[in-house]
């Protein structure tokens, strides 16, 4: 016998036709809990593969990815279109264990960072290496893999929480590469919020 755990998202409709009445048109997002354990509180609306229609990301933990690493916290990806498979279709999977359970707690699509003519991913992890914090970056579009490309650590104290949020941003320096920016809490009185 497996056990589900079904997670659903209501669509809500915009422009002049929006209301705050429950949405009646709604996904079935389901989770296998014996290999994938349990969502956690991620959620964005990215298109994955390059499609042009947007595909459902939540964040949870996939209990058989490298367990013996531990290192089991995951971007699951429902994709889009006219009908959805109420499993999901990709992964994103943190590339080592940081000892955090805050992995996906925030996703965007930060745009062509590489210049390649494709977008990518950027997932947090504000609570990486005991509240350090750190940043991934995957590749999305026809580039997509189940793979970290780039990431970054926090350079500051424990309880900082770099990453614990995201912002994309457009071509600031005109090099053909989009931008993004990143802060963290910062620990003592001295230090405000910033951004890098």
């Amino acid at each position: 016998r497996r056990d589900y755990v079904t997670v659903k998202v209501f669509l809500y409709p915009l422009g002049h036709s929006f209301t705050f009445e429950k949405a009646t048109d709604s996904i079935e997002c389901t989770i296998d809990t014996l290999r994938y354990g349990a969502l956690t509180n991620g959620f964005n609306t990215i298109d994955a593969d390059g499609d042009g229609v947007d595909d459902i990301f939540l964040s949870g933990y996939d209990n058989n990815y490298k367990p013996s690493f531990k290192i089991n916290t995951t971007i699951f990806v429902y994709k889009g279109g006219s009908s959805i498979d109420r499993f999901p279709t990709y992964f994103f999977h943190r590339p080592f264990q940081t000892n955090s359970s805050t992995f996906g707690t925030q996703m965007i699509d930060v745009g062509d960072v590489t210049g390649n003519k494709y977008h990518s991913l950027l997932v947090n992890d504000p609570d990486a290496y005991v509240g350090g914090g750190a940043i991934f970056l995957y590749n999305l579009g026809k580039a997509r893999v189940d793979a970290c490309t780039a990431y970054a650590e926090g350079p500051f104290s424990d309880g900082d929480c770099f990453g614990c949020c995201l912002t994309a941003m457009t071509d600031l320096d005109s090099d053909g590469r989009a931008e993004f920016a990143t802060g963290y809490r910062g620990t003592n009185t001295d230090r405000l919020p910033t951004a890098a």
